[in-house]
C-alpha cells in the first residue's frame, strides 16, 4: 500500500499483445529517480505471454490488472485511473521509454506551483527508426500556461509525457471510450479548458513508432475529428484559426478517404473562417484537379518533409 504521508504517483501502462516490448517500458518506470510510485499494468485481454513477463519481473511496486475481454486503450487507461491510489497520475505506453529523471523533474514543478497548475508535461522524441523529431515544436506559440486555444489546433502533448493531479479527473472526466481515435487529444482539450499546463522543455520520453502501433485508420480519424468539432465547436469558434485548421484537416481526410467534392466543401468553410489561411487555399485549388493530383501532391510533400528532416 502507498503511504498517505508521501506525494505519490500512479503510473498506468495499458497493454495488448506487446510482451516483446513491455519489459523496456516497465523497466524505464521502475528505475525512475523519483521513488514514490506504484505501477499499474492493465492487460487488455492479451493472448501472448504478457502476464508471464509481469510475474517474472517480481516487483512489489507492480499491480497487474487483466481485462476479460479486449476493450481498447482508453478503457484500459480508465481502469488504471479507477484503481489508482496515488495523488498524481502518469501514463506510459507499452512501447515507449522514459528517461531516468522524468518523474522527479515533473514532481519538482508540482511542489512549487499553484493548485491551478493541473498538468506538468515534457518534450519527447518521436523515433521512426530513421530519424527523431522533437515534440512540441518551438513553432507552437503557446506551449504552457493556458494552452486551451493552442491545443485545439493540434495535439502537441504526448500521453506518456503527462503527469496530472488525480483530482482533475473528478472535474473533467476520464478518457472517452466511444471516440474511435484521438481520445488522448480530446482529454487534453478538456484538461486545458480547466487547468494550466507547465512544459518541461526537454526530451524526457522516447516514443518509438512501430509497425505494431495504432494504424492510420482514415475513416476512424475522420469520424473522431467530426466528433471533436461537434463537441468543442463553441470553444473552437472563439479561435478562428483553430476552427479553420479543424475544417482544413477534415477536408483533407475526406479527400483522401471519401470524395473530393465533400472534402472541398470543408476547405471552402475553412477559408471563409480564416481568409488568409494559405494551406487551406492551396488544398482547395489542388482538389479542383481531382483525386490523383491531390494524392500525388501529398506524396511529394511527405517526401520533401522527410528529406529536410535528414
Amino acid at each position: 500500500m502507498i503511504s498517505k504521508n508521501t506525494r505519490t504517483v500512479s503510473i498506468i501502462i495499458p497493454t495488448y499483445n506487446r510482451a516483446h516490448l513491455l519489459r523496456r517500458a516497465i523497466q524505464s518506470a521502475l528505475v525512475q529517480t523519483y521513488r514514490h510510485f506504484e505501477l499499474i499494468v492493465v492487460d487488455d485481454a492479451s493472448t501472448d505471454n504478457t502476464e508471464e513477463i509481469i510475474k517474472k519481473l517480481n516487483d512489489p511496486r507492480i499491480r497487474y490488472i487483466r481485462h476479460k475481454t479486449n476493450k481498447g486503450g482508453s478503457a484500459a487507461r480508465n481502469t488504471g485511473i479507477k484503481n489508482a491510489q496515488g495523488e498524481f497520475i502518469a501514463f506510459q505506453d507499452s512501447d515507449d521509454e522514459w528517461l531516468l529523471e522524468k518523474l522527479e523533474k515533473q514532481m519538482r514543478v508540482f511542489q512549487s506551483c499553484s493548485d491551478n497548475m493541473g498538468v506538468v508535461y515534457c518534450g519527447f522524441l518521436r523515433w521512426d527508426g530513421r530519424s527523431a523529431v522533437y515534440v512540441p515544436s518551438p513553432k507552437i506559440k503557446v506551449r504552457d500556461g493556458d494552452i486551451s486555444s493552442q491545443i485545439l489546433c493540434k495535439n502537441f502533448v504526448g500521453t506518456p509525457t503527462l503527469l496530472i493531479r488525480r483530482e482533475c479527473f473528478e472535474k473533467i472526466g476520464l478518457f472517452d471510450e466511444q471516440l474511435p481515435r484521438f481520445q488522448d487529444w480530446e482529454l487534453v482539450i478538456r484538461l486545458a479548458g480547466k487547468y494550466h499546463f507547465y512544459l518541461i522543455d526537454e526530451p524526457l520520453v522516447m516514443a518509438y513508432v512501430t509497425l505494431e502501433g495504432i494504424t492510420n485508420n482514415g475513416a476512424a480519424g475522420t469520424r473522431a475529428r467530426e466528433i471533436i468539432l461537434e463537441r468543442h465547436y463553441k470553444t473552437l469558434s472563439k479561435t478562428p484559426q483553430a476552427l479553420a485548421d479543424h475544417l482544413y484537416n477534415l477536408g483533407h481526410l475526406k479527400c483522401l478517404n471519401e470524395t473530393m467534392a465533400y472534402g472541398r466543401s470543408y476547405f471552402v468553410k475553412s477559408v471563409r473562417v480564416s481568409p488568409g489561411y494559405i494551406k487551406a487555399w492551396t488544398a482547395l485549388v489542388l482538389s479542383l484537379f481531382g483525386s490523383k493530383a491531390y494524392k500525388t501532391a501529398r506524396r511529394i510533400r511527405q517526401l520533401l518533409w522527410r528529406i529536410t528532416k535528414k
